[in-house]
């Protein structure tokens, strides 16, 4: 569906198809938001909790949400060390793009046999999912990609003037 209406209807060339777990509609804003979802536990270096992000699949995303003018979402079924479940956590690819480091690290083998690259992202970075996170309002907020990397710049940029003004 997705592949067909932005080849059909924004008539934007992909050559493969793509593995979109989940979509997110917000009829309001017009938004279609792609969602990849993940069951992992956080990992741990020294006291710093993360979860590792496969940087391909971070790579998709932005080449779905870059013609669409949208955002994706990065959803995560958070387990422990044991296997049972504790929350669903999430972050926005616009969080994604503007707060990693960008080191990438090897990662576990992908679906076809291949090594992966992985990002590491503070645990800190991600959001509880819930119901408000679905709602019109939080779609607005967070539906264009551009629009979401502004206004996260933006903050960094007045946080860096409060810290620095005498």
């Amino acid at each position: 569906f997705y592949t067909g209406f932005l080849k059909g209807t924004l008539k934007k060339p992909l050559n493969d198809p793509y593995d979109v777990d989940s979509f997110l509609v917000s009829i309001s804003q017009k938004f279609i938001l792609p969602m990849e979802i993940k069951e992992k536990f956080p990992g741990t270096s020294g006291n710093e909790q993360f979860f590792g992000i496969d940087a391909g699949r971070v790579m998709m995303l932005l080449r779905l949400c870059v013609p669409n003018d949208t955002n994706a979402i990065y959803l995560i079924r958070e387990l422990n060390q044991q296997g049972n479940f504790i929350k669903w956590k999430y972050i926005t690819l616009s969080d994604i793009i503007m707060t990693s480091s960008w080191n990438l690290q090897a990662g576990g083998p992908g679906m076809g046999g291949q090594s992966t690259q992985t990002i590491r992202l503070p645990y800190s970075l991600f959001r509880e999912f819930n119901r408000r996170e679905i709602s019109e309002d939080s779609l607005r907020e967070i539906g264009s990609l551009p629009k979401d990397v502004k206004g996260i710049a933006k903050h960094f940029s007045d946080s860096i003037k409060e810290r620095f003004q005498t």
